[in-house]
């Protein structure tokens, strides 16, 4: 069982650009995105897999984010805090889990 409280390293990357952005890339999927005015959004690119929900989930533990992905009769929840979102692994999507990318006065470009 993989370790939750650190990033795993197989292909994965944790990096940082010139405006404070944090992304955890798992393959080339930014799953964990993190901007300087505390947005994080969360990408599975298609992939919902254990390990994709691992690294969010490790990430999460690691950058004290204050979320953890799980799933449930296929369905990934998100919960947060004292909240939870639904999220439909179906779709290609990410979920926000607090603020909004465009309102922090960066680009709202998560790729």
């Amino acid at each position: 069982m993989a370790q939750q409280g650190q990033i795993g390293r197989v292909a994965t990357t944790v990096t940082t650009d010139t405006e404070g952005v944090k992304r955890v890339t798992y393959h080339n999927t930014n799953v964990v995105t993190v901007y300087p005015c505390g947005s994080v959004v969360l990408d599975h690119g298609g992939w919902t897999t254990a390990t994709t929900k691992t690294r969010m989930n490790q990430a999460a533990a690691q950058l004290g984010l204050g979320f953890h992905v799980r799933q449930k009769d296929g369905v990934w929840w998100v919960d947060i805090v004292d909240d939870f979102t639904v999220w439909n692994p179906k779709r290609r999507g990410m979920v926000e889990c607090r603020g909004l990318s465009h309102k922090c006065g960066l680009s709202a470009d998560t790729s």
